[in-house]
């Protein structure tokens, strides 16, 4: 059983390195467990900008399950799932085509959109046209590429493990979450600079940060979860929104 987890971007991936012991080869762009060698790693991209390199991993080494994890936002002003909880996703819809993927009965509707979503009133817009609860960049993207390479669209299963990071009421922070991409990243002298220009200053940077690495936290746990469970060999149809091809 080989198993290919796949994060939008490497901040959401980069916990999972010690985790499990990923060891990443220029010559595949993929990571690899040395712990267990049926795992692989990789990211997408934001919006599943590498939709190529994709096309070749999925192709090269024909994934039976695909985890997809990563932090989502929240549409609607319910108080729960809060930051770092982990979302029940009943369906996936792509923002441009209204093509809807359904995962499992019960939980709420996932919209797939072109770029970050963190105003209130754009969140309601979106969850009154779509009558969706959470959205996110790669969900239906993924599935859609999916079922576009033969080697894959008849066999391979998708678990979708995905965390809440942001809600309407936390706007006065995410609106300036742009500058702390890739934070993990930054030098002592990086994040210096970055909080000095940081748009309420300092303090209110420390609550965006705070906020952020509560959500990351939960997105790792509920990760390392979810992938050894199914290392160990947990069914995937037990492990909440799954999409299974027809």
């Amino acid at each position: 059983m080989k198993l290919l987890l796949l994060t939008g971007i490497q901040e959401e991936l980069y916990p999972m390195i010690p985790e499990f012991r990923l060891v990443f080869s220029k010559e595949t762009g993929l990571y690899q467990s040395a712990n267990y060698p049926e795992l692989f790693a990789a990211t997408t991209g934001p919006g599943v900008k590498k939709r190529k390199e994709l096309r070749e991993i999925f192709k090269t080494i024909i994934p039976d399950i695909i985890v997809n994890a990563g932090l989502i936002g929240t549409l609607t002003d319910d108080p729960l799932p809060a930051p770092g909880d982990l979302a029940k996703i009943s369906s996936v819809v792509e923002f441009e085509t209204h093509l809807v993927f359904p995962v499992q009965p019960h939980g709420g509707t996932l919209l797939t959109v072109r770029k970050p979503v963190f105003e209130p009133r754009e969140k309601w817009l979106l969850s009154r046209d779509y009558q969706a609860r959470f959205c996110d960049m790669e969900a239906s993207r993924i599935l859609q590429l999916l079922r576009e390479v033969d080697e894959v669209r008849e066999d391979t299963s998708v678990v979708f493990c995905k965390v809440v990071g942001d809600t309407p009421a936390q706007y006065d922070l995410y609106q300036h979450e742009e500058l702390v991409r890739g934070w993990h990243r930054e030098n002592w002298f990086g994040k210096m600079r970055i909080g000095l220009k940081f748009p309420g200053g300092p303090m209110r940077l420390r609550r965006l940060l705070a906020l952020k690495e509560k959500s990351l936290d939960g997105l790792t746990e509920h990760t390392r979860r979810t992938v050894k469970a199914l290392l160990a060999g947990a069914n995937p149809d037990k492990m909440g929104a799954v999409y299974a091809p027809a």
